[in-house]
């Protein structure tokens, strides 16, 4: 009986914070995350397109195989902007937030630059022109020489942060099954937790 309790308590202190953090979220989107991108440009040798390859810090590069369109002329007449390219890099708890890529091309030299921007930020453009002057090893292309790009993005106030107050407030050391609580494995690897395909909370089971 003692347990069946502590699970309804349980229950009632998740939706309680469920409803604290949708409205903290109003006033505050969540802590800051800083994490690393490397950045690089090939531009193709038989006509001059460009494509962007991108590395999150930990992970593997990944081409964009679609060319960046390069016609729109920006507001001061001295370059071409780039399409954007949205990536996923991952801010730690199973969680990612969204980054956008550009290149810009300085019509006076030619010379490329790469710019990011966190979403729902402004955009940040890395003042040091891509060296393009590698040839690749195929010949096609030119390889830029990789940029390393530091980005602050917002980490969201998310399923995770009710679950730790749940955890906190039922005196989670002792239950009889904490497996992975507190942990940074995805929730779904938590004792007693079900998500649905995008991670959040769909069942607590916290019963032997």
């Amino acid at each position: 009986m003692k347990k069946r309790l502590g699970i309804v308590l349980g229950i009632a202190v998740l939706i309680g914070g469920m409803l604290l953090a949708a409205a903290a979220a109003q006033d505050d989107p969540g802590e800051s995350a800083t994490v690393g991108i490397d950045v690089t440009v090939w531009q193709r040798v038989s006509d001059g397109a460009v494509f962007v390859s991108t590395r999150p810090e930990g992970a593997g590069w990944k081409t964009h195989n679609t060319p960046i369109d390069l016609s729109k002329l920006s507001g001061s007449g001295n370059f071409y902007q780039g399409s954007p390219v949205s990536i996923d890099v991952s801010i730690g708890g199973g969680l990612t937030a969204r980054v956008d890529v550009t290149v810009w091309h300085r019509i006076r030299d030619g010379a490329l630059f790469v710019s990011t921007r966190p979403e729902g930020a402004g955009w940040k453009t890395h003042n040091t022109p891509i060296d393009m002057s590698k040839l690749s090893g195929s010949g096609n292309f030119y390889q830029g020489s990789p940029v390393s790009i530091s980005v602050t993005v917002e980490r969201p106030l998310d399923d995770r942060a009710v679950l730790v107050a749940l955890y906190h407030a039922t005196d989670g050391p002792n239950w009889s099954d904490n497996t992975n609580w507190l942990s940074d494995e995805p929730l779904s690897e938590w004792h007693g937790v079900t998500t649905d395909d995008e991670g959040r909370v769909t069942r607590l089971d916290l019963d032997d």
